[in-house]
């Protein structure tokens, strides 16, 4: 069974059957059951777009926002992956799952988040809402937030003087290298 890209003209389906170029076709890797490899294409991309945006590099901090979610565990992973130390903000209940991870889970619940303040060189929202708003305050100087969740305002990251905005999933190109990725177990999918 093959893991299928999306495109702008099929952004999905309940069909038994679509229509699709053999591009945007990539196969399941040998360790993923068909339900795993369904639930990889959108979460992946979304994430390796935004990390690749955020030009990640060997020493830098970056936090993901909403790090146990479909993206935000791609997001981890991929940024850890570029050299990133990461630190991943989620619930109490998925803090070992973070840090399995492979970065230093942080219980959004408790206030622990007030110790990120100022010390993100990258944050990557994968929540919106609050998480979103609380997320400028974890950049130093410079620094850059992108947000698959919500709307950066340019306004408030000017008066902070870091960078902010919107980002997102960019295309099916990469799918064939996430596959690698999860069948060299290089990435994990739970």
């Amino acid at each position: 069974m093959p893991l299928g890209r999306g495109s702008s003209d099929r952004n999905g389906t309940y069909a038994e059957f679509v229509v699709a170029k053999s591009a945007d076709i990539v196969g399941i890797p040998d360790k993923l059951t068909f339900e795993q490899a369904a639930s990889v294409p959108l979460g992946a991309l979304t994430a390796w777009h935004v990390v690749e945006e955020a030009g990640i590099v060997g020493g830098q901090t970056v936090i993901v926002v909403g790090a146990a979610g479909g993206v935000g565990m791609f997001a981890v992973q991929f940024a850890r992956l570029k050299g990133g130390t990461v630190k991943g903000i989620a619930s109490a209940r998925n803090l070992d799952f973070v840090n399995k991870l492979g970065a230093e889970g942080v219980d959004y619940a408790t206030g622990a988040t007030a110790t990120l303040a100022g010390k993100a060189d990258v944050v990557i929202d994968t929540a919106g809402g609050n998480a979103l708003e609380n997320a400028y305050s974890f950049l130093k100087k410079g620094g850059l937030l992108l947000t698959v969740a919500g709307m950066a305002s340019a306004q408030k990251a000017a008066e902070l003087g870091i960078s902010a905005r919107a980002s997102g999933n960019r295309g099916s190109q990469p799918l064939g290298q996430i596959a690698e990725l999860l069948a060299s177990a290089s990435l994990s999918r739970k």
